[in-house]
């Protein structure tokens, strides 16, 4: 739920990760998920897990945030993507994530 013009907040359109989805979020970003139209765009896109994310970009700070497992990792260091571990100041996420049940 977001709403960039101020008026509270409201539900947004979400994609179900699918082989057309992805096909889609590529062709509307022009296969760069780092672009920046704050008035057509996503600004920050979510990516989940079940509840969880497993993928943040901050399209106009050019950068990105992954969750991966050692496994995943292992791969993702295959494929050469320049990258440092931690998370960047901006996401305010914490260094490893985690789940509690709320106090009540």
């Amino acid at each position: 739920m977001e709403n960039i013009y101020g008026q509270g907040f409201r539900l947004q359109e979400c994609w179900e990760l699918t082989d057309e989805s992805i096909g889609t979020i590529l062709t509307e970003t022009a296969g760069d998920l780092l672009a920046y139209n704050v008035l057509y765009l996503p600004e920050d896109w979510l990516f989940y897990v079940g509840d969880a994310i497993f993928f943040q970009i901050i399209s106009h700070e050019q950068e990105a945030t992954l969750r991966l497992s050692e496994s995943q990792y292992a791969e993702f260091t295959r494929l050469g993507v320049p990258h440092k571990h931690g998370p960047a100041p901006w996401s305010a996420l914490p260094g490893s994530p985690f789940r509690t049940n709320p106090d009540r």
